[in-house]
Formats: structure tokens, C-alpha cells, sequence
């Protein structure tokens, strides 16, 4: 036999129902325009390094040659210190550059340099490393003062990222019975 439950019950039952569902959909909202706005900040922070890398280093390339672009790229950046890969490629695939943890890049074609400027937009991709992580690769291509084309790669794992996302969902999941119990 079922117990009738009072009016007062049942609307507590609903309420707490109700509550449930709009702090589980603003915990799943905030965490997906969270992830949104790390990997958009991610990749618009190597983008920047590529154009930087590009712009400061490549006009020089054929004054002072591949060794001097990669002893200075190398001493400046420490892309292997920072949990960084830089490669640097000709217009003919030839490797110019490479960090030595660059050999995880796949090649990616970013866009022709268009004729009016001097480089093209940035090409986004992602590479799965061998501990499963995800690494966030931008590549640039840019024309020099010769003519000459190279595609500039800039990546960082996501490791940063998902630390940030960790610590997110911590404190939505110790927050949510808090936050129920004061309503």
C-alpha cells in the first residue's frame, strides 16, 4: 500500500528537483564555457608565439642562416623546458627547425599566404601524444623579403587545461550540496 504523501511533501520534492536540475545544467554550462575559453585562449596565445616566431626570426632567415634562427629560437624559447614544440618548415617541406620533442607533429597545411600580405591565417589542429594527452598545434605560414615561404608550429599540451577543468568540477561537486542546503 502507498502512503499518500502531504501537499508540503510533495512540493519540497519537487522543489529540490527542480533546484537539482538548474545547478546541474549551470555546472554543466560553466564548465563547457570554461573549456571554450582555456583551449580559444590556448590557441590564440601560440598563435601569437607563431607570428612573433615568424616575424622576429624568419625576416633574417636568409642573412644569417638556419643555424643562427635555431641556436636564437632555442635559447629564447626553451620550447622543450616549457612543455613547447616549435618546428619550422620550408616552402619545400625541408625542416629548418625542430624543437627536439617536434617529432609528435603531424604536417598541417595552414593557408596559401595570400600575395598582399605577408602572412596567411592561422591553421588549428590537435595531436594526440603517446601518454594520451592532447597537444594544440597552430602552424603560420609567412613570406620573407626573398619570396621565400615558411610554415611556423607552435603547440602546447592541454595539461594545463585539464588541471584547470579538475579543480572546476571539484568545486562544483563540494559546492552543489552547499548550495542546496542554503536554499
Amino acid at each position: 500500500m502507498k502512503a499518500n504523501r502531504s501537499i508540503r511533501a510533495k512540493l519540497i520534492t519537487l522543489y529540490v528537483a527542480i533546484l537539482t536540475l538548474v545547478f546541474v545544467c549551470f555546472g554543466v554550462y560553466t564548465y563547457a564555457g570554461f573549456k571554450t575559453y582555456l583551449i580559444h585562449s590556448l590557441q590564440q596565445t601560440l598563435t601569437w608565439r607563431a607570428q612573433q616566431i615568424a616575424s622576429t626570426f624568419l625576416e633574417e632567415m636568409p642573412v644569417k642562416g638556419e643555424v643562427f634562427i635555431s641556436n636564437e629560437i632555442q635559447t629564447r624559447y626553451a620550447p622543450e623546458l616549457n612543455q613547447r614544440v616549435i618546428r619550422i618548415t620550408d616552402g619545400h617541406g625541408h625542416q629548418v627547425y625542430g624543437s627536439k620533442n617536434s617529432d609528435v607533429l603531424t604536417q598541417i597545411q595552414p593557408e596559401p599566404v595570400p600575395s598582399h600580405r605577408p602572412e596567411s591565417q592561422p591553421a588549428a589542429s590537435q595531436v594526440m601524444l603517446p601518454n594520451g594527452e592532447r597537444l594544440e598545434v597552430i602552424a603560420v605560414s609567412h613570406r620573407v623579403a626573398d619570396g621565400s615561404i615558411y610554415t611556423v608550429e607552435v603547440g602546447a599540451p592541454e595539461t594545463d587545461i585539464s588541471t584547470a577543468l579538475a579543480g572546476l568540477t571539484v568545486t562544483l561537486i563540494l559546492g552543489f550540496p552547499v548550495l542546496i542546503g542554503l536554499a
